[in-house]
C-alpha cells in the first residue's frame, strides 16, 4: 500500500510540475508579448508624445488657459480678460501648468504642450462676438439713425 501512496504522490508531484512549468511559459511568453508591444510603442512615439501620455489629466480650464496661451496670451490678466474666468482660477491653473511642464515661467509653451488636443473650443466671451451680433448691431444704428433724421425732419431743423 505504501509503496502505492509513494507512486500516486510522485505521479501528482510530477503533474504539479508539468502545470507549473506550463503557466510560467504562459507567463513568459506573455510577458515577451507585452514587452514586445512596448517596444514598439515606444518605436512609434516621439519624446514629448510620451511625456503628455504619461501625464496627469488636464481639467477643461487647464486646456483652456493653456490653448489661450498658445493663442498669444502673454499675461495673467490677458488670460482673465479672454476666458472671463476669476484670477483665482487662472492662477491656480497656471501654476498647475507650470508644475507639469506644459508652460514656463514667462507663458510660452513648451514642446509638450504640442500634443495636448483640444476636442472642444474655448470659450472667448469679450474677444469675439460672431457674424449674427455684428448684423443685429448695425441694424440698431440704422434704425436709430433713421428715428433721429425723421425727428429733426418734422421738427423743422432739417429740410
Amino acid at each position: 500500500m505504501e509503496g502505492e501512496k509513494e507512486k500516486d504522490n510522485e505521479i501528482k508531484e510530477t503533474a504539479e510540475k508539468k502545470i507549473i512549468k506550463v503557466l510560467m511559459d504562459d507567463d513568459n511568453r506573455i510577458e515577451k508579448k507585452i514587452a514586445e508591444k512596448k517596444e514598439i510603442e515606444e518605436k512609434e512615439t516621439t519624446e514629448g508624445e510620451k511625456e503628455a501620455k504619461s501625464e496627469d489629466y488636464l481639467s477643461e480650464i487647464e486646456k483652456s488657459v493653456l490653448r489661450v496661451i498658445i493663442i498669444g496670451a502673454s499675461n495673467l490678466n490677458d488670460i482673465i480678460r479672454i476666458t472671463h474666468y476669476p484670477e483665482v482660477i487662472v492662477g491656480g491653473a497656471v501654476r498647475r501648468l507650470i508644475s507639469k511642464g506644459y508652460i514656463d515661467e514667462n507663458f510660452n509653451p513648451t514642446e509638450k504642450a504640442r500634443f495636448v488636443s483640444f476636442k472642444s473650443q474655448v470659450s472667448m466671451k469679450g474677444y469675439r462676438r460672431g457674424h449674427k451680433f455684428a448684423v443685429i448691431d448695425i441694424a440698431i444704428i440704422i434704425a436709430l439713425l433713421l428715428f433721429l433724421i425723421s425727428v429733426f425732419y418734422y421738427t423743422g431743423l432739417i429740410g
